[in-house]
């Protein structure tokens, strides 16, 4: 990566009652999924009734909704619950790292950070509300509609129980799981939908055949847009999803490959941790958890696309500057078959373009690979799904070496030096000058540089 000029990187200021079974009987996902199954259904069938209500998803999300569902994970948290283990263990070298206040806690904008920088690099989702500038209100007229507040809104309601004390790693964990708890549900009415269309019971067991066209159709909501899906029939819907054309979505074919090949996966791993002899189970809950998994993987599958787009753009590189000259940028919408057509004013909005020599501007390619021109439409009411930073991966193995907020510059010029990414093997030789760089952003800030500061953010 080369030394960019981001502007503005810095840190993000950024259901029902459940009653308690024998300990390790279900997971909270599974207790709420039965609590709120049969409204889900309901709402799958009601929404399938015009065209139009199918493609406008409902961003209403109910007040009671959330707090249940973050006293549920708290709760959860209580017993140690094996998902939330997990999430603490994908967390914890972040958290490690990052700036902490006085009292050995996260403030507020820190929490957001983290929260942004988990979701895109671990799903690919970019949420609603993890944006610098977004906020929540606190009144009952602004609570009507969370979806798109819905992660400040939890974070406000967590830290109304901590009666202002800072954020520990547990309630970081807690926040997480219930954000991916609700974007999940949103996932199940989308399932349920597809039961619906295809009038297929929800009761009882289904076939191998009709398995995989359920969760085509849950992943052909996934991918369009509500836009394009208010404008479709039921009949055009169902055309779309049985048939390979790409008219609705350019990567339908390898998308219905993906779905297919990830459920024979699934249920391999399934089958090694249970009876021989058992049949695989074929009914709403099942075919729930493989949706769930997709959606959960389906970042990471879509950021394949990515770096093909990314291999573009490298293919037409000014030496090794990681900079592609704007003509050859637009150049290259033509010969390789990406729509790289972006103005020059749109690129410098999206901040990725380098006027430093004004007669020939270039488009920096990681800032252009991570900027949101490269999100799928919306479908989700919660997130879109982005191209994932490779900055990420690079800042988190610096974050579990450095396990603190600073370093000195001779500790990051080792470490760095021996990172490899995609396109460089290490060890990496960095240049006197960005070696200089470095040792002038420790001395703005007394001899240590600030890890997730702006100008370290550059400098990477």
């Amino acid at each position: 990566f080369s030394p960019v000029q981001t502007p503005g990187f810095k840190l993000a200021s950024t259901v029902c009652q459940i009653k308690k079974l024998k300990p390790n009987m279900l997971s909270t996902s599974a207790l709420l999924a039965a609590c709120c199954f049969a409204q889900l259904v309901e709402l799958g069938h009601a929404r399938l009734g015009m065209k139009t209500e199918l493609g406008n998803t409902e961003r209403h999300v109910s007040v009671a909704a959330i707090e249940e569902r973050l006293l549920a994970e708290l709760a959860d948290m209580e017993v140690h619950g094996k998902r939330l283990m997990e999430l603490r263990a994908q967390l914890m070298p972040m958290y490690v790292a990052l700036p902490k206040s006085d009292n050995g806690g996260l403030d507020h904008k820190v929490v957001r950070y983290a929260l942004h920088r988990f979701f895109v690099h671990q799903r690919g989702w970019h949420l609603h509300g993890l944006e610098p500038s977004s906020d929540v209100a606190t009144s009952t007229a602004a609570r009507s509609q969370l979806s798109d507040r819905m992660p400040a809104y939890i974070q406000g309601l967590l830290e109304e129980r901590l009666h202002g004390k800072y954020f520990s790693l547990r309630e970081l964990v807690v926040l997480a799981a219930t954000i991916e708890d609700l974007v999940h549900n949103e996932e199940m009415q989308w399932l349920s939908a597809a039961y619906a269309m295809h009038s297929i019971s929800t009761d009882g067991e289904v076939s191998l055949q009709q398995v995989d066209l359920l969760l085509d159709t849950f992943m052909f909501f996934h991918v369009v847009s509500n836009t394009t899906l208010s404008r479709m029939s039921q009949g055009q819907i169902r055309r779309a999803v049985t048939s390979s054309s790409n008219r609705y979505y350019a990567g339908w074919r390898d998308t219905q490959t993906w779905v297919s090949d990830t459920r024979l996966g699934l249920e391999q791993t399934e089958r090694e941790h249970r009876n021989p002899f058992d049949e695989t189970p074929r009914d709403f809950f099942s075919v729930a958890r493989t949706a769930r998994e997709l959606g959960t993987r389906f970042g990471r599958y879509q950021d394949l696309e990515c770096r093909s787009m990314k291999q573009a753009l490298i293919d037409v590189e000014q030496g090794d500057t990681g900079r592609v000259p704007l003509r050859r940028f637009h150049g290259q919408a033509a010969n390789s078959g990406w729509g790289f057509s972006e103005s020059e004013g749109y690129l410098r909005h999206l901040g990725v373009l380098d006027e430093s020599d004004a007669q020939r501007p270039s488009v920096v390619i990681p800032n252009y690979m991570a900027s949101r021109t490269n999100c799928l439409p919306e479908s989700s009411g919660f997130y879109s799904v982005c191209c994932i930073n490779e900055c990420e991966e690079l800042l988190g193995s610096l974050e579990r070496d450095l396990a603190s907020p600073h370093a000195t510059p001779e500790q990051l010029i080792e470490l760095v030096a021996a990172l490899p990414s995609e396109t460089v093997e290490a060890p990496r030789n960095l240049s006197a000058q960005l070696v200089g760089r470095l040792h002038d952003i420790a001395a703005h800030h007394g001899s240590r540089v600030p890890v997730h500061g702006r100008l370290f953010a550059q400098w990477m």
